[in-house]
């Protein structure tokens, strides 16, 4: 009789037409008799509601309603306790905790030496969900050191783990100190925690007679004993040896040797260079303390033909070479040079560059068409506006610098790249485009 009351009651809701409630369901159930001849509803043909599944076996289960032929998922099930729902189980079937929830961090796990648990009612049961590290942890870098003081703060950064050492510490900004590189890494801001009095420091040196300190040495930090480290010998403390005569003008000068500071013979002195002159062996002989009856010329004395495309040395770097001809005391210019494939050509004003190089000497060849034949769009030019006639004689300059930072972080030069983007008539559409295909970088000039 149960099955057929179930197989009249489906005859009845279809009937209807309409949802049932809990009570209309009843009635029609008492209201509306099962014939007994009637057929058993199978579960293939129910719907089952939201939240509910239909069960593996639900073809071969006799039944018309969710608990007959549903399973519930996790939507349904509420996780409590040592377990917080995730929705991404909502789709399971089940009814328990450990098909439904996640297992929060708080339920008994333990973090490792110096992590720390930051959330216990976080999901996870992981040490790398449920923990993370203290300051022990992290490795400080230049210009911060390790502080005991914050070793149990949760976090991973300079700023909130460590302290500024004394590399941080500007010791140039107090006359007369340096920076102290045994406290580098040492934490400090101050003087004495972190500088070095410099030889130049007239209140913490002081020299014995005969001796003093060298402009060039007044930024030498005092590290050990300060007549060693600072102090200079001067002509006035020398003895001059038999043959030789002191040179009172030269009593302040900074040299412990008979060839500065006596006035000597030819194989005695010291041609200067800084003058262009150098020591002549075929003078040693001689009697003298000049460079003009002592010393032979250097490079210095001499100037390059450019006629000839020669240049003089950068930075005066062939000034102490003993010579007076252009091979020897000057640079070939890149107009002597010749470049290596027909696709570059000397760079403008080639007789002017010291050279021997493509790299240094040669441009593409195509620099001179944008130099001399093509035209820089202004700021508010685009290669879009252009028409047929003008498309090709425009260009658009791109520049990009890239910041070379110091060891502070602040940027101390730059490097500049120019790259020329010509115009290009598309003429499938008729349009002028920017010609990404063919920049053109390392022209001179732009």
């Amino acid at each position: 009789m149960k099955m057929m009351k179930t197989a009249s009651f489906v005859f009845a809701t279809a009937a209807t037409a309409k949802k049932l409630t809990v009570g209309e369901e009843a009635a029609v159930q008492t209201e509306q008799p099962v014939p007994d001849d009637s057929k058993p509803s199978t579960c293939d043909k129910f719907k089952c509601p939201v939240a509910w599944r239909p069960k593996i076996d639900h073809h071969d289960i006799q039944g018309s309603s969710k608990e007959d032929c549903c399973d519930k998922t996790c939507e349904l099930f509420t996780c409590s306790g040592q377990f917080v729902s995730n929705q991404e189980y909502w789709g399971n079937v089940g009814e328990s905790p450990q098909v439904c929830c996640d297992k929060i961090c708080g339920a008994g796990f333990q973090c490792e030496d110096d992590y720390v648990m930051t959330d216990p009612e976080k999901p996870g049961v992981t040490h790398d969900a449920c923990c993370e590290p203290t300051c022990k942890l992290y490795n400080c870098s230049t210009p911060w050191a390790s502080s005991d003081f914050k070793s149990k703060i949760v976090a991973q950064t300079d700023e909130d783990c460590c302290e500024l050492t004394c590399t941080a510490f500007e010791c140039s900004n107090h006359t007369g100190y340096g920076q102290n590189p045994d406290k580098l890494h040492v934490i400090g801001d101050s003087v004495p925690e972190c500088c070095v009095p410099l030889c130049g420091n007239k209140y913490e040196v002081s020299c014995k007679w005969g001796f003093d300190v060298k402009e060039e040495d007044g930024e030498t930090p005092v590290f050990g004993n300060v007549d060693e480290v600072c102090c200079s010998q001067q002509c006035k403390a020398v003895i001059c040896p038999q043959g030789w005569k002191a040179n009172d003008d030269k009593a302040d000068v900074f040299s412990n040797t008979t060839e500065d500071c006596c006035l000597p013979l030819c194989q005695l002195f010291n041609c200067p260079l800084e003058e262009g002159w150098a020591n002549w062996s075929a003078r040693s002989d001689w009697v003298g303390d000049n460079a003009s009856t002592c010393c032979t010329p250097t490079c210095m004395q001499h100037e390059c033909n450019r006629t000839a495309l020669w240049l003089p040395a950068p930075l005066d770097a062939k000034h102490d070479v003993i010579g007076s001809t252009d091979p020897v005391c000057c640079e070939a210019s890149c107009g002597q040079h010749t470049c290596s494939t027909t696709a570059l050509s000397l760079v403008p004003a080639a007789l002017d560059i010291i050279g021997t190089s493509d790299e240094v000497c040669c441009e593409d060849a195509m620099c001179a068409k944008y130099r001399d034949n093509m035209t820089e769009m202004g700021e508010k030019e685009f290669c879009n506006d252009l028409d047929k006639d003008t498309c090709g004689t425009k260009y658009h300059k791109h520049v990009s610098t890239t910041p070379v930072r110091g060891i502070n972080g602040s940027t101390v030069s730059e490097i500049r790249v120019v790259a020329l983007l010509p115009c290009k008539m598309d003429e499938t559409y008729g349009l002028c485009r920017y010609d990404t295909d063919n920049p053109v970088r390392g022209c001179h000039g732009f």
